[in-house]
């Protein structure tokens, strides 16, 4: 079962491609976002300690050709080591990052313009909410690959439970340390990047982009070739043609 088919039982077939052509959208968006980070984390490296000898083209590349590499393995069971290495690497970042806040409270005190609760913001929130369970395309598939799916709605009840009071958490924090003196939408952009230790956390967060990127393109890549690949029988060239199709994705993600 997936979103679509639930879809075409309730609405028919255009309902059907009315959803399946939103989840291409929201989905490959996300990606976006999340090569956005990487690429420009790459470059900050670059430019602190290698002389900038490695260009945005050269980083490019490189985020193109892993991405790529990680975009045509078709079982999502097979990235079940790196999904699960990704959740440690993304709550190490967020701990170090809250400490971070913590330091620049104990040091400065909370920001002067900080409120805890803003009513005139809050329709903005609702937008933003949207892209932080960013994950809703991909709920069936990994329940589909899930060993018991049974079990899978009291993990996925415990997982929104924690990630909603971590979410809190984590903004209070850093709103309280930094207020409106934040210039980027991402907190980890508005730490000192002369800071070894920022670094470290930059590119751990990178490791954990590249290591959901599989789950995250997942719907999209699967929604285009069944539209696109409906009538090509399985074959070597339908494989090949799926590759191309993947490949194509991360270099417009890319560019």
């Amino acid at each position: 079962m997936s979103f679509s088919l639930l879809c075409q039982e309730a609405m028919g077939k255009n309902g059907r491609v009315a959803i399946d052509i939103m989840l291409i959208l929201i989905q490959f968006s996300f990606t976006i976002a999340q090569i956005s980070f990487i690429n420009g984390t790459l470059i900050s490296i670059s430019k602190l300690y290698f002389n900038s000898f490695f260009d945005e083209t050269m980083i490019a590349i490189f985020v193109t050709i892993v991405l790529t590499r990680i975009a045509v393995v078709r079982k999502l069971h097979h990235f079940s080591f790196a999904f699960m290495l990704g959740s440690v690497l993304i709550f190490l970042v967020c701990i170090f990052t809250i400490g971070f806040c913590i330091n620049k409270i104990n040091i400065e005190g909370v920001a002067d313009n900080f409120t805890p609760f803003r009513t005139e913001n809050i329709f903005g929130v609702i937008g933003f909410s949207v892209y932080v369970f960013e994950g809703i395309g991909t709920l069936m598939p990994i329940m589909a690959a899930a060993e018991k799916p049974k079990d899978f709605p009291k993990i996925l009840l415990l997982a929104m439970l924690s990630l909603t009071s971590f979410y809190i958490l984590f903004g209070e924090m850093g709103y309280a340390a930094y207020g409106n003196e934040m210039k980027d939408s991402i907190i980890l952009l508005d730490l000192p990047d002369t800071n070894v230790f920022v670094q470290v956390m930059r590119i751990l967060y990178c490791v954990n982009l590249f290591c959901g990127y599989s789950l995250c393109i997942y719907p999209t890549n699967n929604i285009l070739e069944s539209y696109v690949l409906k009538n090509v029988p399985r074959s070597k060239a339908r494989t090949l043609l799926k590759n191309i199709m993947r490949l194509i994705i991360v270099i417009l993600g890319v560019v």
